[in-house]
């Protein structure tokens, strides 16, 4: 009876545990609480700031990585996942970030639908709009942390907007918290800015002219462009993904997996280039026809997937869908050339709009009392 007893104590308890969570977190920021005066409180206007400044940015590309991480769990998974209801949804969350205005109130609180004082709801004076309260959330915040908080319960508001419950609101906003303390924000900004090209003509911008210059100049080609175009797509590779963050990325899934097979593309211009260079030795040209015939061989026109497994005899398993939905065709003449390489100008064009886009967003806010 008397393990009865603890057992039922134990049960109970971890109910209201979870309970008091719940509603400590319902439209919260989580950084409040404790019973002890903060000595480092948030200033209200410092949380304006951030819902100005890095709100948008930050929220598109911490929701672009973690729509690539539920794109690979298998359906199972994905339909027991919190993000079920965010990427599976006809509502488009990317849209809704650009769309939803935030409505700041500095001097009063949030109220949920019941009517009880929230730090964050998506009930605010103007429809469209989610409502948070630097006047309540200030007082619980450090200047340490303020801007992961804010994020974070904006992420909690517009994931209700997408049709997500309290639970899986709050699993998410949790999410984006042990994402955002590891992140220097304006250093990402800087990054968005500089790969933009902002401020200066970024390396995607650079790269884009010597495409043009390759598809106007095709009989001009030689190894050494190859080799640097490799790296500068290596480059912007690691950049779109923030130096191989596993937090954010600056590109959508589906956009940011077309940027390998370009490798594939390039790689198969250059094995003609290398094969007709009367600059290279009888050994080396052969060497390069003969790496041409491989991944092509007696076809004109293969996917990535099939050019990469016949190169590397790797398993086309190993090549995701995006290799199969890039086309290479056998380069047997300068007008070939051309228009392989205005398919990596017209991808890099596409995701350096992407990028300029990116880099002008800002949450649209207006503040009332």
């Amino acid at each position: 009876m008397l393990i009865n007893k603890f057992f039922l104590f134990t049960i109970s308890w971890s109910i209201i545990l979870s309970t008091m969570k719940t509603l400590a977190l319902a439209g919260a920021v989580s950084g409040g609480g404790g019973g002890t005066t903060n000595p480092h409180p948030a200033n209200p206007d410092s949380i304006v700031y951030s819902v100005k400044n890095y709100s948008a940015k930050i929220i598109t590309t911490w929701f672009n990585i973690r729509e690539a991480v539920f794109n690979r769990l298998d359906p199972e998974k994905k339909k027991a996942s919190p993000y079920y209801k965010i990427f599976q949804s006809d509502k488009n969350i990317f849209e809704l970030i650009k769309s939803t205005e935030a409505e700041l109130r500095m001097s009063r609180p949030c109220l949920d639908a019941q009517g009880l004082e929230r730090d964050g709801s998506i009930y605010a004076s103007k429809p469209q709009a989610i409502c948070i309260s630097p006047f309540t959330m200030a007082p619980k915040l450090s200047e340490y942390n303020y801007t992961q908080e804010t994020l974070a319960l904006i992420i909690h508001e517009l994931t209700h907007l997408m049709g997500a419950d309290e639970e899986e609101a709050e699993s998410i906003q949790q999410d984006a918290i042990y994402d955002f303390n590891k992140m220097d924000f304006m250093d990402v900004i800087v990054n968005i800015d500089l790969l933009s090209g902002k401020y200066s003509k970024g390396d995607i911008s650079m790269l884009i002219e010597e495409m043009k210059w390759a598809v106007q100049w095709p009989d001009m080609l030689n190894l050494d462009e190859f080799n640097r175009w490799s790296h500068s797509l290596l480059n912007i590779k690691n950049a779109v993904e923030y130096n191989h963050s596993d937090k954010i990325n600056f590109l959508r899934d589906s956009q940011y997996k077309l940027l390998t097979p370009q490798f594939s593309k390039l790689t198969a211009v250059e094995l003609y280039v290398g094969a007709n260079d009367s600059n290279q030795s009888n050994e080396m040209k052969n060497y390069y026809l003969q790496k041409l015939n491989l991944g092509f061989g007696t076809d004109l026109i293969v996917t990535a997937k099939q050019f990469e497994s016949r190169l590397t005899k790797l398993d086309p398993k190993n090549f995701g869908p995006e290799f199969e939905q890039t086309l290479l065709h056998r380069v047997t003449n300068t007008q070939i050339i051309s228009s392989e390489m205005a398919d990596i100008e017209n991808y890099l064009t596409e995701i350096n709009k992407t990028l300029v886009n990116l880099s002008n967003m800002e949450t649209a806010f207006y503040l009332t009392p």
